[in-house]
């Protein structure tokens, strides 16, 4: 049986005598299980009603207080609500809720005897019952599930041993975890949003963000602005924090170890795999594109700003290779520049970054002549595009003025007559006028040229727009 976080164990990081930290997982005691098999027996049990399952739970070990929780929906889940535990109701009212609910049944089989129709008032009566059982046991068990879970996260939050830990507030949460004197962590989420659900972890040393460079180039695409933001961005998952805590562990044991490999290893080293990286991209970005569609990256599967080469990408590739690759090349390599800022800090601290800040500068400064030349190319074609779907256009509008006599007798032959004749109206209509049918499958042909000219014009306008975006990203950060 699979252990599930925050179901069966709280994941947690505590720091050792040693100073270094430790992945552990805390278990949850299942006080309530012997209680909770006998209530689920009791709905197996016709015999047994809501009633019964009310006086077991009596027994449960439970605080009974609200815990803002997302147990037992997804972190991804959408319009959740904090588990409560069920109102009890009294006999009469159990009494009253099957009384009315027999009347409804009665009148409901009336209706069915007056369509020939078979219904069991006992049987549905019966699923009726069941179902309040099932309804409550269902809320009782989130209910434990959570009361259960916050029971140990409150006692790990109470230890200082315990550095970091699984959480599973619902909404918008920051925790901020001071590790060390030169480590702080962050955790951001915001569970049971949906789409706008997240999970992100800061690492901080010596109070400046560090960022992983090398996702640039290490992923087809990435989202420049969240690497900017955020060190690790991971899906909102729970099988996250086994991963998010791990990196803890990891990056915090090596700062605490040995400083001088922690700087080598999330500074000189993803600065270093980035502007090789940027190189290869600059010396021939279609050898990496194709690298990108043979060699996926399985981490992209953990983490939300990243991602490898999709379906789309290769045959807008394939479509348009010129200037796909023209813009990709731009995005990456002035993409970058957004890390401008965090790399000033850290050149204050460490003076190599500088020479790193240089290069990036130059290789952007190298490829801002060719950004124009394919910004002027592009809209070259656009206007050779553009005139030569206006001309479509026009003979389109031009077919349709001689369809429309063609069109008016069709209409006025289909006028009066029942909807079911219209279809044989029109095919011998059309038998009748050959001429017609040509004209049909002409505007057709021009209509479907008319739509590819359009995406065309689609796509190389995105390609323009983002190549401008690339050489204003450029001017205002690479000219300084």
């Amino acid at each position: 049986m699979n252990m599930e976080i925050n179901k069966d164990f709280v994941a947690s990081v505590i720091i050792k005598d040693n100073g270094l930290l430790e992945y552990v997982e805390i278990k949850i005691p299942k006080r309530n299980q012997h209680i909770l098999s006998k209530m689920k027996d009791m709905c197996e049990n016709p015999n047994r009603t809501i009633l019964d399952l009310q006086e077991i739970a009596a027994s449960l070990i439970i605080s009974k207080e609200e815990h803002n929780v997302c147990l037992p929906y997804e972190y991804y889940a959408s319009y959740i609500h904090a588990p409560k535990l069920p109102e009890n109701i009294s006999f009469a009212d159990y009494s009253k809720m099957c009384n009315e609910k027999k009347n409804e049944l009665l009148k409901e089989k009336d209706d069915a005897e007056e369509k020939g129709e078979p219904f069991d008032v006992e049987r549905e009566l019966e699923k009726f019952i069941s179902m309040l059982k099932y309804n409550y046991m269902r809320a009782i068990s989130d209910y434990v599930d959570a009361d259960e879970y916050m029971a140990v996260f409150e006692s790990v939050k109470c230890n200082d041993t315990h550095k970091m830990y699984s959480s599973e507030n619902i909404g918008w949460t920051t925790f901020i975890y001071p590790i060390s004197d030169n480590v702080k962590f962050e955790v951001r989420t915001n569970f049971g949003y949906g789409r706008s659900a997240y999970f992100r972890v800061n690492l901080l040393y010596k109070g400046i963000q560090i960022i992983p460079y090398s996702d640039v180039v290490k992923y087809y695409f990435a989202n420049m602005q969240d690497l900017c933001q955020f060190t690790r961005q991971y899906r909102p998952r729970r099988e996250s924090w086994q991963i998010s805590l791990n990196f803890v562990v990891e990056t915090t044991n090596l700062a605490h170890a040995n400083p001088e490999q922690f700087v080598k290893t999330w500074i000189k080293n993803e600065l270093e795999e980035m502007m090789k990286g940027l190189r290869r991209l600059n010396d021939n970005v279609k050898a990496e594109i194709e690298n990108f569609e043979k060699t996926p990256n399985p981490s992209a599967d953990h983490f939300i700003c990243v991602r490898n080469i999709n379906h789309q990408d290769i045959q807008d590739y394939k479509a348009y290779p010129k200037e796909m690759a023209a813009a990709y090349k731009a995005y990456k390599i002035s993409g970058a520049l957004n890390f401008l800022d965090n790399l000033s800090q850290l050149s204050e601290v460490y003076t190599f970054v500088g020479d790193y800040i240089s290069e990036l500068k130059q290789i952007n400064m190298a490829i801002l002549p060719e950004i124009e030349i394919v910004i002027s190319n592009i809209e070259n074609t656009l206007t050779e595009l553009r005139g030569q779907l206006d001309a479509l256009k026009s003979k389109k509008e031009a077919l349709e003025k001689k369809m429309e006599p063609f069109i008016k007798t069709l209409e006025g032959l289909k006028e009066k007559k029942d909807s079911s004749l219209w279809w044989s109206i029109t095919d011998n209509f059309k038998k009748l006028n050959p001429q017609y049918c040509k004209m049909i499958d002409e505007k057709e042909e021009i209509q479907k040229r008319i739509n590819e000219i359009t995406y065309i014009i689609y796509k190389r306008e995105n390609f323009k727009q983002n190549l401008e975006e690339s050489r204003k990203l450029i001017i205002e950060k690479a000219t300084n």
